[in-house]
């Protein structure tokens, strides 16, 4: 699972520099934020982890319906609108519904 997620940064955070660059920042400014950025997903795991600790086994049912429910909330909020304004035929749209559908099934049946 480590090796997988280690693999699966390396792209995300080479795009993500690319991304910033494609934007107009700097190398050094788009290298500031990624650090920042990777500095909350650490601070995220210590707090999930010590919340895990302190909580034990018996709230750990609740960290999957907190990640769907996240997840959820971006693509209600985020992704939805953003699709709504460039569907240009019902197919397109059905293709569309029926994909952030079956990502909330995932979500659902994972745990």
């Amino acid at each position: 699972s480590t090796i997988s997620i280690f693999f699966h940064e390396i792209p995300h955070e080479l795009s993500d520099f690319a991304i910033l660059i494609k934007s107009g920042f700097t190398p050094l400014k788009a290298i500031m934020l990624q650090f920042v950025t990777a500095a909350g997903a650490f601070a995220g795991a210590i707090v999930t982890w010590y919340l895990g600790k302190a909580l034990g086994d018996t709230h750990s049912h609740i960290i999957p319906s907190l990640t769907a429910g996240g997840f959820i909330y971006i693509s209600c909020v985020n992704i939805i609108p953003d699709i709504l304004s460039k569907i240009d035929s019902a197919k397109n749209f059905l293709a569309e519904s029926t994909s952030i559908l079956v990502g909330v099934l995932v979500f659902t049946f994972i745990d």
